[in-house]
Formats: C-alpha cells, structure tokens, sequence
C-alpha cells in the first residue's frame, strides 16, 4: 500500500500548522527562537535529565513521505523549493562491493559503469548523451553514479519548471530514465571491453602512496571481515576478464525494485507518488528470493599495532584508530549523547588549536581527531592523528598522547563546557532559522545518510528545539564521564600494560629513508628502554620499495569517487636492517634509513604518560573592542562620511541619490563610497535566512610579487590572519567565533588577498563582525610563531605534491605559458610552484610589508550579499569601517594589474619522462584565452550586437564557461569511449583566463 497524491499534498499544507508534537503549531517561544540574546543565556544549567523521557521517539520531519510499493520498491520523497526550478532524484541499489563472490571482484563497480552503455529504450550511449542534453543535463556535473561497500547510487540533477503539466513531464523523464538503467540495461558486448579501459584508467588514477597507506590502515582495522576483501575497484586480472554473462548475472541478482529506494527531493508537483507508481509499478517482484548480505559487523583489529613504510612516503603519520557499531538516531537520547560528543570534540579542537600556536615550530604538521558515524564501513570511527615530518615524530607524538591524556584525567574546565555548549546551541539557531530556506543538495544527502543508517530524519528547527531542551540537562561530570570513556585506552599504558579493547589499533605510516638530522638528545634514542608486555597479535611491519616491472600487484580500490590502491601480495614481517636495499634515485641523496619499530612507538607513548598536568584553558573575551573609543572617531566624522562612487558604465541603467551617494544597479546591488577610500557594495537576498556573507577583497595577490617578494602573498595572509588582532591571540579570537558563530578565512589568488567572513545577523552577530574586522584593520599582529607555522605547513605540503607526478606536469606547463614581462627569454616565477628555498627565504618582516601594502582604504572593497537590513548593515559600517584614517599604497595607485601577465608568443611542445610510482602519463594542451573581466566588444567573435548580455562584463567568461561544457561533452565519444581513457576540461577564471586539457593514460610503456 502507498500513500497517494493527497496525502502528499495535505503534507505539503500542514507546513505551518503541524508542531514536532503532531499538535497544532503555536506561535514561537520569544525565548527559544530569540534573535537578541544568546541561546547559552536563555537556558538554566543545572536541570536533571530525568525531566525529561531520554526515551522518546523522535518525530520525522514534516513533508517528509516514507512509502513502499506494492512490488517491494521503496521511496522518499521530500518537497523543497530552494534553489527553484530544481529536483534531485536517486536510485539506491542495496548491493556494493561486498555482495561480490570471490570471484567477482570489482563487479559491482564495473556494472555501475556499464549500465550506462545502453537500455532498452535508450539503444547506446550517445543517444543517453542526447536525451540527458535534451533535458538541460551532462553525464558528470548533473548525471552521475557511485559504488560504495554496501551499496551502488545513480543520481541526477533535474532543471525542472514551476507549471504543473511541464513538471510532471520532467519528473516522470528522470524516474524513467534511472528505472532504464537500474532495470533495463541491454549492455553492448562490443563496448563493455572499451569501458574495462575506463575502469583501469580510474585504478592507476589514484595508485599513490597516500591510497596505499590507507589500503594498509583498513586491512589492519577490519582485517577479519569481508570489508578488507572487497574493496570496490576489486582485482586487475578479475575485471580484465569480467564476461557480459557474469555482469548480467549480478545485474539480475541484486537489481531488482525490493532491493532499491528511491529518493526524490526538490521542486515537486502534485503528482510524484503517481509518476512512481507509473514508472515502477509495473514491475514486478522477481520469482527468485533475494539473497541478502548481512552487514559487516565491527570486529578486533588484526594487530595493536602496525607499521607500514613506503618509499614515496614523505611524512611520519600515526593514527589511533577505535570503531564501535553504528549508532542510529531515533531518541532524545541519542540526540544528547551526540551533543555530549560534540562539546569534548569542539573543546578538544580549541585545545589543539592552542597547541599549535604556543610552539615557535611546533614538530607536528597536522594533530586531529574525528568522531563519525562510517556508514561506508558499518561502523563508528574514533581517530586521533598525528602527521610530521620522520625526524620529529618522538616529540609530536609525545604531544598527541600528552593531550588525549590530559583530557581523559581531568577533563574540561566548567568555562569550556559552557563555552562548547553555548558555540552548539548557537549553530543550532543560525541553522533552525535557515530551516526553509536549506539547498536540495543538502537535504537528500541527509535522508539519504538517515535511511541508510536506521535514523530517524528531523529538520534542523526541531534538532534546535530538542537542543534547548536537553542543554540544561548536560552536567560537567557527564561530558568528563565520556571523555574518560572515549579516552580510556590511555589507562592501561599508565598501568604498564597494552588495551585490551580489540577494536583499538595504532597503524604507523613512514617513509623508508629520511634526510640525516644532527641529534644529540638522549631523550629521542632508540636504546635503554623495554618493550610493554604484549596481549594481542604482534605488530605487522611491511616494507614497500619501488618495485621492479616483475613484481606482482593486485589492484584494489573505494570506488569512482573514492580512493583506490595497489595491494601488495603478504611480505615477510622485516627486520628493521632488512629494508636498507636501494632508495629511489631521486632520495639517494643525504638519506639514511628510517628505523621504527613497534616497541618504538609503545615507549615514546608509555614516556608520555608521566606527569601531565593539568591547564587552564584561555578565557574568551566578552568583547573586542572599546566602545567609548568607537563612539569618539564616530563622532568625529559622521559629518562627512560618504562620497560618490567610481562606477564604471556596462550598459546597466542606474539610480540613485545625488546627495546621499548611493547607487542602485538595475540587479538590486547598492553601491557607496567611504570618505575614506573604501568601496562598499550590498546585495540583500533571502537565500539563507538572516544569514550574511561578507568579503574584504584587496587588489593584488601573488600578481605583483617580485624577485624579492616571491611567497610573501600565501605567508604573509596566514600570518595576517592567524597572527591574532588588538593584543588578542589567536586562540581567544577562534573562542570568540566559535561561540558567536563567525566563519573566517581567506584566500589568495593572482589578483586578490581576500577576507571572508559568514556570521547570522541575530544576537548582535553584524556588531562582532565588524568589531572583529575593525580590529585586523586597524591592529594586526603579525606574530612570529604564526609565521613559522605557516612556514613550517607550506614546505610539507611542498614536500607531499612535488613528487607527485600530476603537479609536476602542471608546473611544467605553467612554466612553458607564462614568460618574464621584462625577459621573455625565462619563464615568469609567480605561475610556479613555489621551492624550498623560495619559501625559507621569506621573512616576517618581508611577508608583513607586503600584505600591510595591501590593506590599505583606497585599496579595498567590502562586499555583503545576505538575508539584513540595510539601515543596520549601513550604520555597522559608518561606525566600524567609516572611522578607520584614509591609506593608500602602491597597489591602489595601478590602473590594471594584468599588464604585467605575458604569454609565450610561440607554440611549445616538451615530453618529460618523470619517476612514479605508477606507470601513467598526463598530456596538458593549453592555450590563452580572455579573462573574466574581458567585454565583448573586445573580442573578434561573430556575434549580435543587439543582444542583451553582450556587454555584460563577466560575458566573455560565462562564454567560456559554456564553452567548456560543450568540450566535455563532445570529447566524451572520441576520449573515453573509444580510447579507455579519462579526461577534464579547466580554465582558471583570474586575470589570464588559461583554458586548458588534460588527458590520464594508463598502462604507457
């Protein structure tokens, strides 16, 4: 039985009717929706969690309609109306990799390729090309599938109209079009063999170390189930020989309408239910019984610890790995118990946070840890990591273990709880208020993940409700309860002996060879110490090297859009002095072997444990800047605050009012100029409700670095940014965000340093922004451990993508296109990649001149696109940014920063033969084309004059844009079907808009 179209759209009515209750919705409680005090101040601490019954079923979201056919096929159907004219439909198979026999390894994955090479209705692929082109579509961007552990998804991107008779039309073509693939695929023998290439080109793809290694760390984790069998790419030998006979075998087995639901969310007429009915059910329910697989479960680890060393590696990484069985949501409870999680993950965040910035150079690139619900894997993951460079690992690992340690002790101080606390009920609120107006993207994601899961799908306005609810409940004893509980493998380290939780591992990755450091700490030798007594498997040490063309792989994989590796027969556990044969050429040089071991690892964990005390956590402040000095400048020159603005013609027609100085695009953008030089343009929407984005854009970027200033634009912005403001360090400003709900970050581009700010409009959220703006502006600190750390962060990330073979073909390229405006015999270094000693030769001093060059008034443009008022908006930027002394700089005085960009006036063809790790080739064709801001009018194209658009300034890049659409498409046929191979089409969109090409081959001798 099925609910009809009426119950669909008596749903659909009782939107504003209907509470999380099932009663008839009220008004709002002022306090618990309240957009003027902060969420933490509107509750009372303290209250008992027995008020309340922990036990209570949540209630699903509204409008959401969970029904199954008669024949066994289920859906989920969920009205949405942003953004209009949209619907997103997915077909969910219940089979992935590890419904695989031995034998079909890699099938499932191939038959998610394959599927779309012809249907009953639709005879070939160029014609599902066409028909998909038909209705405003492309096979990537709005028409694409994965295939996961558990399960096959086919999705597609719909643009659909808001007139009934078209929208029911474009619904029922899309429901068929999945019903044709998952039920109907005909599956041409003679172009299966050609789409066997295009699934080897997607296993060399991504055959890197980093897949490699975390091939290893799943083998180790779930090594005693099916999941470490069955990756999704499956065997090399085994997809060479699939057989159409074997694909047909398991397309029949597992794609059937009772092992599928259907998800459909968007735009939605009046008639969803009955268009699924008329696509699906006709079909009948095969005579044959489903063969389930029960889902993996979670089972002990293969080894405590395991160390896995890698040629190509280049950093020390070691995780601390604990899964559990899935939680699903579906009570109060379990809503609590999320939020007692997410209390000790935020604090623990601002701990690490801390970390980083107390150390001048800290000896970790990376410490993390998540906890996540892997529904890939069946399981919750707990990980802790630590990511350095192999020299360092002792003394970043002791830091790791020092801070988990701490916190399984002592826990968090009352003023983190309610700090955390009061940081989730604020995101709760920004959210609930943002309820009606959340993508489409978004939400089918979400019921998807809930489904799949077992849990039960609410709206983030009742998740906020329930929030308020159970806040008061949470007491400080109960989070420490769980930090101690999350954290308690730490206890038997203190007590002289390893876990005893099976489910708990240590995998280490690391290269092979290392660069010689002086040492003379005898605190970081490998002697006097005795390995911890074992009570699980022994440690499993593999050993990769490059390998010869004889030795033998086996190809694994995640899957399309996942990771895929090389998995290595089983090697003999090696001694540490057995793995010295030869480095790869490239590391001969001033490289010593990389010893490690696993009676290593335990001790500098065991030495870690002693004497930690116990920190005081650094207090937010409650404001950040003095009011009384804001009031005085205020006053000073609010008399003459505004001045007309530059604004350039482009054929739109303007308003505006000559003696306020405010100009009003025909688009609805409001445009002003301060007396001091900034321009300031706003754009008010309802995108995202009482939401507003905010960007201090700054002309220049890595376009006008020197000889002298090359890298000063990346380092100098971390420094500007994480360098703390006004005397307060980084980590009160990121307490200060994160408790207020402020998003900061920036970019640099070749044309731009930007400020990027996201932040609600409610609790006096416009106010802390621009008081936290001011303050940058005005005061910024340019600290040198933030300096170092950035320093420190882009030399490792140096050290990862220059042995990557990918990065090296795009420097190259790079190098080739661009040549010196003064000597156009060299390439231009702004397009490199930026060396070593490029970036060690960048100082504080240098890297703060050069930003300071930047940020001055007349150089800088503020943009604010949101759901605000404009009065308020206006008034926070008369007090905030008005009072801030007029600047300029060198910058603010150039005309156009892109003269300085040449091309090379010559074709170039180079052919360079590069180490990796895989036998592969990239082929890059480049060419010039217009920038983003070209006009039409100058550009020779045939064209008309008369049309609407043509001398919009971003015409010419929209055209491109199309442009590169169309390439994709048309080179689908020639490169993928007929040669095996993948392909992309690019174009960078700044000043020299380069469209470029690039071509993976595979299996290149």
């Amino acid at each position: 039985m099925c609910m009809t179209d009426q119950n669909l759209e008596d749903e659909q009515n009782k939107e504003e009717k209907m509470t999380i209750d099932g009663t008839e919705e009220e008004e709002d409680d002022e306090m618990e929706f309240s957009n003027v005090h902060h969420p933490l101040s509107q509750i009372s601490m303290g209250n008992s969690s027995q008020e309340l019954n922990l036990t209570e079923s949540l209630r699903k979201r509204r409008h959401l309609i969970n029904g199954k056919l008669s024949n066994g096929l289920e859906y989920v159907i969920l009205p949405n109306k942003h953004p209009p004219g949209v619907i997103e439909v997915r077909v969910e198979i219940k089979a992935g990799s590890i419904n695989e026999e031995e034998n079909e390894q890699g099938l499932a994955h191939f038959l998610e390729h394959v599927v779309f090479l012809g249907t009953e209705k639709f005879k070939d692929a160029e014609e599902i090309r066409r028909r998909l082109a038909d209705w405003g579509m492309t096979f990537g961007p709005d028409a694409n599938a994965y295939t996961d552990f558990r399960n096959t998804v086919y999705e597609l991107i719909v643009p659909v109209s808001d007139r009934d008779e078209i929208n029911v039309r474009e619904i029922f073509n899309s429901i068929e079009f999945l019903k044709e693939v998952t039920l109907k695929a005909t599956f041409p023998s003679e172009v299966m063999e050609i789409e066997k290439q295009v699934v080897l080109s997607e296993c060399t793809n991504f055959q890197s170390p980093d897949q490699r290694i975390f091939y290893q760390n799943v083998q180790q984790i779930h090594g005693n189930n099916i999941l470490a069998k069955r990756f999704p790419i499956g065997i090399e030998e085994q997809i060479r020989g699939f057989t159409r006979e074997a694909v047909v075998s398991f397309y029949k087995r597992f794609y059937r309408v009772d092992n599928m639901v259907l998800y459909v969310c968007g735009t939605l007429g009046q008639n969803v239910i009955k268009t699924i009915e008329e696509v699906f059910g006709p079909e009948s329910t095969p005579a044959v019984s489903l063969n389930k697989v029960e889902d993996p479960p979670v089972t002990a680890a293969t080894s405590f610890v395991s160390i896995f060393q890698i040629d190509l590696a280049t950093k020390f990484s070691l995780q601390i790995n604990q899964r559990s069985p899935l939680r699903s949501v579906t009570t109060l409870g379990d809503l609590r118990e999320d939020m007692v999680i997410e209390i000790l993950d935020r604090a623990l965040e601002e701990r690490i946070d801390v970390i980083r910035h107390q150390h001048t150079n800290p000896p970790f690139t990376e410490l993390s840890w998540s906890y996540f619900e892997d529904t890939s894997m069946n399981c919750m993951s707990l990980d802790s990591r630590v990511v350095c460079r192999p020299s360092e690992w002792r003394e970043a690992l002791k830091i790791l273990v020092i801070e988990f340690h701490r916190l399984a002790l002592y826990g968090l101080s009352e003023e983190e709880m309610k700090q955390n606390l009061g940081a989730i009920l604020k995101d709760g609120h920004d959210l609930a208020e943002q309820n009606d107006t959340r993508v489409t993207s978004e939400l089918i994601s979400e019921m998807m993940d809930s489904n799949i899961n077992g849990s039960i799908y609410i709206d983030v306005k009742q998740q906020y409700r329930h929030q308020m609810k159970l806040a008061p409940t949470i007491s400080l004893a109960e989070v420490n309860a769980k930090a101690k509980s999350l954290f308690s493998w730490i206890s038997s380290f203190t007590q002289g002996q390893l876990s005893t939780n099976p489910f708990l591992s240590i995998f280490v990755s690391a290269p092979l060879y290392m660069k010689e450091v002086s040492n003379t700490n005898p605190n970081t030798s490998n002697a006097g110490h005795s390995p911890l007594p074992h009570q699980k498997s022994p440690s499993v040490i593999k050993r990769e090297e490059k390998q010869s063309e004889s030795s033998p792989f086996l190809q694994v994989n995640m899957g399309r859009t996942g990771n895929s590796f090389k998995r290595l027969q089983d090697l003999p556990t090696s001694s540490p002095s057995s793995a010295s044969s030869s480095p790869s050429n490239r590391r001969k040089t001033e490289m010593i072997p990389f010893v490690l071991t696993e009676e290593d690892v335990l001790q500098v964990i065991n030495n870690a444990l002693k004497d930690v005390e116990q920190q005081t956590a650094e207090s937010m402040p409650s404001e950040l800047v003095d009011k009384k000095e804001v009031e005085e400048k205020f006053n000073m020159v609010k008399s003459h605050l505004w001045i007309p603005p530059n604004v350039k013609d482009c054929e739109s027609k303007f308003t505006g009012d000559g003696t306020g100085f405010k100009v009003t695009s025909n688009n609805g953008v409001i445009l002003k100029k301060l007396w001091n030089g900034m321009t300031i343009n706003l754009k008010q929407t309802q995108y995202e409700t009482r939401w507003v984005n905010m960007q201090i854009h700054a002309r220049g970027g890595t376009s006008l670095e020197t000889a002298d200033t090359l890298g000063c634009a990346s380092l100098g912005m971390h420094t500007f940014i994480n360098g703390g403001a006004g005397g307060k360090s980084n980590e009160e400003i990121a307490k200060y965000c994160n408790f207020y709900g402020i998003v900061m970050d920036y970019d640099v581009s070749l044309e731009s340093v930007t400020m990027d700010f996201g932040f609600s409009v409610s609790h006096e959220g416009g106010r802390r922004v621009f008081e936290l703006v001011y303050l940058f502006l005005t005061r910024p600190d340019f600290r040198q451990k933030s300096f170092d750390w950035g320093q420190k962060q882009q030399i490792s990330q140096l050290e990862e993508v220059e042995l990557e073979v990918e990065n090296i073909a795009y420097d190259n390229l790079m190098k080739m296109m661009f040549v010196d405006p003064k000597n156009g015999s060299v390439s231009d270094k702004r397009f490199h990649r930026r060396d070593r000693g490029e970036i060690e030769s960048v100082t504080l001093e240098k890297s703060k001149a050069f930003i300071l060059e930047h940020f001055v008034t007349e150089n800088l443009e503020i943009s604010l696109v949101g759901d605000f008022e404009e009065n308020e908006i206006m008034g926070l930027i008369e007090r905030f940014l008005g009072i801030i002394p007029p600047s300029k700089s060198f910058i603010s005085g150039l005309d156009d920063l892109d003269q300085s960009i040449s091309f090379t006036k010559q074709s170039q063809w180079q052919n360079a033969m590069l180490e990796d790790d895989e036998v592969r080739g990239y082929a890059f064709i480049c060419f010039p084309s217009h920038n983003r801001w070209t006009s039409a009018s100058e550009v020779a194209l045939e064209q008309k004059k008369d049309l609407p658009l043509v001398k919009h300034p971003l015409y010419c890049y929209r055209v491109f844009a199309i442009l590169g659409r169309l390439l994709t498409s048309r080179l689908f046929s020639d490169i993928r079907e007929k040669m095996g191979l993948t392909y992309d089409i690019g174009a960078c969109k700044y000043y020299c808009c380069c469209c470029w090409m690039y071509v993976l081959c595979t299996n290149l001798v």
